[in-house]
């Protein structure tokens, strides 16, 4: 199965990626709320079930909406100031991102739109421990440094870092999931997003660039947190 952290589509036995989206933002636009018929028909045939959130989960009190696959593993998320793909059943960064983007050009076709506000791509991962990874240092490469009178020996991390890039923050989130026999997986969300309110020419070629862009980060990062011990396990076949 292909995880595409990495530019030449990695092959890794036990895949992490459970969730993955692409999304863009503008401004508030009616028409996208009133006319949600008039995107649903020029993509019915690749995505005919739609689905309308509950009212504690919407955004806004009418207009967002969600059009799933047949096989239910990618879906658009709609609103009046948002348009994601998000994908749970992740086929590789290339495909994914051209999915997103043959979607978004009809969506901005029926809507008109000319700029965005923001782009953003998120993976949320999640890393399955063996009984060899006990500690932090079996799993990531960032080092944690203490006075050495607290002792040694980091069993697990929980944090946030945010990183200042040319074309906007990147972030890398890790959170344990422990249970009864202790820290049973790591959630590890890296997630890119453009500056805030710089316009985004909403033409293919601005958008696929900057997606592109987006992923060599994510994946530069993915790979160089994770310890070699831990990558060798993924790519174990």
């Amino acid at each position: 199965m292909t995880h595409a952290m990495a530019d030449n589509e990695t092959i890794l036995r036990h895949p992490p990626a459970h969730e993955v989206k692409l999304e863009v933002n503008f401004p508030n636009n009616l028409a996208v709320a009133d006319g949600r018929s008039r995107f649903y028909n020029l993509v019915r045939g690749e995505f005919p079930t739609v689905i309308i959130p509950e009212q504690g989960k919407m955004q806004f009190d009418f207009g967002d909406y969600a059009l799933y696959t047949e096989n239910l593993s990618l879906r658009l998320e709609v609103g009046m100031s948002y348009f994601r793909a998000v994908s749970t059943g992740y086929p590789g960064f290339t495909k994914f991102r051209d999915s997103f983007s043959n979607a978004l050009q009809l969506f901005i076709g029926c809507y008109d739109l000319k700029t965005f506000n923001n782009f953003a791509l998120t993976y949320v991962n999640k890393l399955q421990l063996e009984p060899e990874h006990r500690l932090f240092e079996d799993i990531f490469r960032l080092e944690v440094k203490i006075p050495e009178d607290l002792g040694h020996n980091l069993f697990a991390g929980k944090g946030l870092l945010v990183f200042q890039k040319p074309e906007g923050y990147m972030t890398v989130q890790f959170d344990p999931e422990a249970g009864a026999g202790g820290v049973g997986s790591y959630s590890l969300t890296l997630f890119f997003v453009s500056f805030p309110g710089a316009p985004i020419n909403a033409e293919k070629g601005p958008i696929e660039s900057l997606a592109n862009v987006a992923h060599g980060y994510l994946s530069k990062f993915f790979f160089g947190i994770l310890t070699e011990k831990y990558l060798a396990f993924l790519r174990a076949k």
